[in-house]
């Protein structure tokens, strides 16, 4: 019953009971002024039988008016006990009802702080799985790259060392060439004065046939240089090449470690990924299903209020 409603009530009933208590009186009045009318006949009264009836007729009235005063106090002490008791009920009833809902209130507020506990907790492991996973992908990755890196570097120094072999076989055999050409320029031109010399002049001459003779015999050894440093360079150049294979064939294992490693990687970093979002998901179901309960506790527990509110 509503604190307003209930004042209400209370208010009607001892307006009620003043109105008894009201007409109580008056009748009170009718039958004190019937007594008085009563002794005074039985003052009036010229036989003692009569003044006996009316002495009796008057104490009956007093008699009576004493039941009246005795029933109204009587039901106004009742009205006011009832009245007291009821009151004493309503806010009984009120009491609970405010209890009700603040345990409905809390058992909400409990609800949605232990949901809120799982999911923060389970976003926390999940993130360490995932750092897990990420560290060890990244591990994985991170050697197979160190022995792909080793592999090439290995194989380019091979590589490297063959080709600046390469090189300065080519450079020596370029100096070579270089200088044949010299000496034949040197040749041709000792030739062509040789020609142009008087022939009687055979002390120039002679001079100039020594000194063709010698450029061919330094152009034949320079020749032989050439030639064979030539082996040298074709050598040094299948050595390239080889080293040059080899280290394709490198570079495919190398390839192979490290597809291999992303493979393995990604493999990792996915089932961390899949754990992770199975974490999360178990701890929403879970926390859901806590604040669902805590619901229906505390629709129960409002319709209980309710009812005692009414």
């Amino acid at each position: 019953m509503g604190r307003g409603l209930w004042k209400w009530w209370r208010h009607h009933q001892e307006l009620t009971l003043e109105r008894k208590l009201a007409n109580d009186r008056r009748a009170l009045k009718e039958t004190e002024d019937k007594a008085k009318e009563l002794q005074e006949r039985y003052l009036a009264a010229t036989t003692i039988q009569t003044g006996v009836r009316i002495l009796l007729a008057c104490r009956e009235l007093e008699r009576r008016k004493r039941a009246a005063v005795e029933k109204a106090s009587a039901e106004k002490a009742a009205a006011e006990k009832k009245a007291a008791a009821e009151q004493k009920a309503a806010e009984e009833k009120a009491a609970q009802a405010a209890a009700l809902r603040e345990e409905a209130n809390a058992a909400v507020e409990a609800a949605q702080s232990e949901a809120s506990s799982i999911t923060s907790t389970a976003s926390s492991e999940a993130s360490s799985v995932l750092s897990a996973g990420k560290s060890e992908a990244s591990a994985i990755l991170g050697e197979a790259n160190s022995k792909a890196s080793a592999i090439n570097g290995e194989a380019a120094a091979k590589v490297k060392e063959a080709s600046d072999q390469l090189s300065t076989a080519q450079g020596v055999s370029s100096n070579l060439q270089r200088g044949i050409t010299r000496l034949e320029g040197d040749q041709a031109s000792t030739q062509a004065e040789l020609d142009k010399t008087f022939f009687l002049n055979f002390k120039k001459k002679g001079e100039l046939k020594d000194i063709i003779k010698g450029l061919k015999k330094e152009i034949k050894e320079e020749s032989k240089k050439l030639e064979k440093n030539e082996k040298v360079v074709a050598k040094a150049q299948g050595a390239l090449e080889k080293e040059q294979e080899a280290a394709d064939k490198a570079k495919a294992q190398a390839d192979k470690i490290v597809e291999q490693a992303t493979n393995a990687s990604g493999k990792v970093t996915a089932a961390a990924e899949k754990k992770a979002e199975s974490i999360t998901a178990e701890a929403d179901k879970k926390a859901a299903a806590v604040v669902k309960a805590a619901d229906a506790k505390s629709k129960s527990l409002e319709k209980q209020a309710d009812k005692l509110s009414k």
